[in-house]
Order: C-alpha cells, then sequence, then structure tokens
C-alpha cells in the first residue's frame, strides 16, 4: 500500500509541474501577443523583451531560492528577496505599487 500511495504523490506533484508550466507558457504567449497587438512590438522588440523578461525572471527566483536557502531552519521569511522584488516593482510601477503580502495574497 505504501508504495500505491507513493506513486500517486509522485503523480500528483507531476501534474502539479506540468500546470505550472502551462500557466508560465500561457503567461509569456499573453505578453508576447499584448506587447505585439496593444503596443505595436514587432518580432524583434518582442524577442528582446522576452530574453529580459526570461532573465529577470531567472534572476529573482534564484534569489529567492538563495534568501530561503540561507534562511533554512532559522524560523526567517524570505524578507531581503521580498524587500528587494518590491523595490524593483516599485520603480517600475511607482504611485500604483501593490506590495508584495498583498500581490501574493492568495
Amino acid at each position: 500500500m505504501n508504495g500505491f500511495l507513493e506513486k500517486i504523490a509522485k503523480a500528483k506533484k507531476q501534474a502539479e509541474q506540468e500546470a505550472r508550466l502551462f500557466a508560465c507558457q500561457m503567461d509569456a504567449d499573453m505578453i508576447e501577443i499584448t506587447l505585439h497587438d496593444n503596443f505595436g512590438f514587432g518580432a524583434e522588440r518582442v524577442r528582446s523583451f522576452m530574453l529580459a523578461y526570461m532573465k529577470n525572471h531567472e534572476d529573482y527566483a534564484q534569489l529567492f531560492v538563495d534568501d530561503y536557502n540561507a534562511n533554512v531552519g532559522k524560523n526567517k521569511d524570505i524578507a531581503y528577496a521580498k524587500e528587494k522584488l518590491d523595490n524593483a516593482v516599485k520603480r517600475a510601477t511607482g504611485k500604483y505599487f501593490i506590495p508584495y503580502d498583498e500581490r501574493y495574497d492568495v
């Protein structure tokens, strides 16, 4: 029975990973369409934007992983990564800024 439960857990984890990847791809598709249809970006500008977007995504994801790993077992939040992300979002959004805890309140 234990092996059966492990198989179910593994299948569930795989399905969740596939759903996350699907959502990320759908987000990327919507960004590309929006840049083209609503902002007049051509293929080269869309590609340039997407490369920068993916680099930022990787960099900030790594920042959160590093902050989490630095605080494992210390009963601390990922406050450093949240602050760095919030600072960047605030620079980009100005008076429309919404703090991390509100943006990620799910």
